[in-house]
């Protein structure tokens, strides 16, 4: 994980959730850097599969997981705001 897109190890290979790209633009959306940081900052290194997990669970001040945020098309800001939440309460 180098910090721009996640990706979860496989056997034989990587594997990289769909729901941090932008598939119209085919490209990474800008914000999947700052959540990847918001992790990394609060935890240090950090297990891809935690942000992964993070990412597809409901989180309640979204009132969806961060995944149907992004494809919903909402503010990248605020999800980058609950991510940097998240990481600060996991480092408790």
């Amino acid at each position: 994980m180098n910090g721009t897109a996640l990706g979860l190890p496989g056997r034989g290979t990587t594997w990289f959730p769909v729901w941090q790209f932008d598939l119209g633009a085919h490209e990474v959306r800008p914000v999947v850097a700052e959540i990847i940081a918001a992790f990394r900052n609060e935890l240090g290194p950090v297990e891809p599969l935690l942000v992964a997990s993070w990412a597809t669970t409901d989180q309640p001040e979204l009132g969806m997981a961060p995944e149907e945020w992004l494809a919903n098309g909402k503010d990248p800001a605020e999800l980058a705001r609950i991510a940097r939440r998240a990481a600060s309460e996991l480092a408790r």
